[in-house]
């Protein structure tokens, strides 16, 4: 009988730093793969509950320069869920860049998002 093809390869799994909502120490699993040729990063961290209104707030109407940042780095179907039970936040997006470590640099030196992660940090 054939193998099944592999159609997902995990490329790293690893603790970063993630919302300051999220959690007293910022701790957040990364989940970072590749699938036909298309990076797939999730991350999954704890909203603290006496941020969720804040949180929902600050993330109603994201700044039209922070959203034209992550699409000038690649970044496509970027999504946040916000999961009550558990107080869980999962970020997700797909990254179809050449660069990633480029495009991410240039996102943190965008001036219009630092002043947004400074609000929701």
């Amino acid at each position: 009988m054939p193998q099944p093809r592999r159609v997902c390869q995990v490329v790293k799994v690893r603790i970063c730093h993630f919302w300051s909502l999220a959690s007293d120490d910022f701790s957040a699993l990364l989940l970072d793969m590749t699938i036909a040729n298309h990076r797939y990063l999730y991350c999954i961290t704890q909203l603290k509950p006496e941020a969720i209104s804040e949180y929902k707030r600050v993330h109603a109407v994201v700044w039209p320069g922070v959203l034209a940042a992550i699409q000038r780095a690649h970044i496509v179907d970027y999504s946040i869920h916000h999961f009550p039970e558990l107080n869980l936040l999962i970020a997700n997006f797909k990254y179809i860049g050449d660069d990633y470590e480029k495009d991410m640099a240039n996102v943190a030196n965008d001036e219009e998002t630092q002043r947004w992660w400074k609000l929701t940090d």
